[in-house]
C-alpha cells in the first residue's frame, strides 16, 4: 500500500475520512450538541499542519492510517458506514496494536481542540489566554467545600509532627 505524501495533502481521501472519525471518537461532541467533537471542530488541519512538517511524524502517522485502512477493508465498510460500537472497537484496537500512533493522536489531538480560544468558553473557561493572568476561575462555595472537607477533618491528622 502506498501513501500520498506532500503538504498539502498528506493522506488519501480513505485515510481522511479514518482520521476524523477517530477524531470524533477522542473527543465526542457534547449529548445537547453545544460543544462540537473535534473533527466537527476542525482538528483534523491542526494534526495535519503538526504533523506535515516533521517527517518522523509523518512516517508514524501514515503508517497508523495505513494501519486503519486495512481494518476497514477487512470490514468491508467505508468509514461513513461504520456504526459508533464498531467505531469504539477500531479505537480500542488501534489503541492496542499502534500504541505509539495512538498516543501521539491523543495528545496532538487534545492539544488541537483544547488549544483554541473559542472552545473554552463552551467549558465555561475565558477565551483569553492562560497567561499571564490565567483563567477567570469562579470561588468555591463555601458551604460545599465544608461539606467536601468534613470527611477528611473527621479522620484526624495522620501525619507525624515534627
Amino acid at each position: 500500500m502506498t501513501s500520498t505524501v506532500s503538504t498539502t495533502n498528506l493522506w488519501n481521501s480513505t485515510q481522511l475520512a479514518l482520521l476524523k472519525g477517530i477524531l470524533a471518537q477522542l473527543i465526542p461532541s457534547g449529548a445537547n450538541g453545544t460543544i462540537p467533537s473535534a473533527a466537527e471542530f476542525g482538528v483534523a488541519d491542526f494534526v495535519i499542519q503538526k504533523v506535515s512538517d516533521k517527517p518522523d511524524l509523518q512516517l508514524l502517522f501514515t503508517q497508523g492510517l495505513e494501519y486503519l485502512e486495512t481494518l476497514l477493508q477487512r470490514s468491508e465498510k467505508t468509514a461513513a458506514e461504520l456504526s459508533n460500537e464498531e467505531w469504539i472497537a477500531l479505537v480500542s484496537q488501534l489503541e492496542k496494536s499502534q500504541p505509539t500512533f495512538f498516543e501521539m493522536l491523543l495528545r496532538t489531538t487534545y492539544m488541537g481542540y483544547y488549544s483554541e480560544s473559542a472552545i473554552r468558553p463552551l467549558f465555561g473557561l475565558s477565551a483569553g489566554p492562560t497567561q499571564p493572568e490565567g483563567y477567570l476561575v469562579p470561588a468555591d462555595d463555601p458551604v460545599e467545600l465544608d461539606r467536601m472537607l468534613e470527611p477528611v477533618r473527621q479522620r484526624g491528622v495522620c501525619y507525624r509532627e515534627c
